[in-house]
């Protein structure tokens, strides 16, 4: 009985060798598509780098509808549109919506931005917009 625990060893070994392969040939094949994949990096939003060579197009910045309601207004409209014709970005709802309720999300889409997201827990007019 004994006589057969190397050979066990040697087996498990072996097994474990060619999962080994098999693993190294899956992370090569996905590094290779992870390549040829853009993906949108999340940035902080840099009012400086509006408009320069700095603004990258993969940058994607998130903002709570309290600060993408105050750069929607007329004196950053222009700026945050300027910034949205190059760059993504995403607004969300503020964390004390407790009811589930909705902002108006047309002034963030008039300035451009891409996503917007919206509670569709509680219905209400501006979730039947989309």
């Amino acid at each position: 009985m004994l006589s057969r625990l190397p050979l066990i060893g040697i087996c498990l070994s072996h097994v474990q060798m060619q999962e080994g392969k098999i693993m190294e040939r899956r992370k090569k094949i996905a590094l290779e598509l992870s390549e040829l994949v853009v993906y949108c990096r999340p940035v902080p939003f840099d009012e400086e780098k509006i408009g320069t060579e700095k603004a990258c197009y993969r940058d994607m910045s998130s903002f709570p509808e309290t600060k993408a309601e105050k750069y929607a207004n007329r004196s950053k409209g222009k700026k945050f549109l300027q910034y949205n014709r190059r760059q993504l970005s995403r607004v969300y709802p503020k964390g004390q919506r407790l009811d589930s309720s909705n902002y108006d999300p047309l002034p963030m889409w008039i300035c451009g931005s891409q996503l917007v997201a919206l509670n569709f827990q509680t219905p209400g007019k501006f979730a039947l917009i989309l």
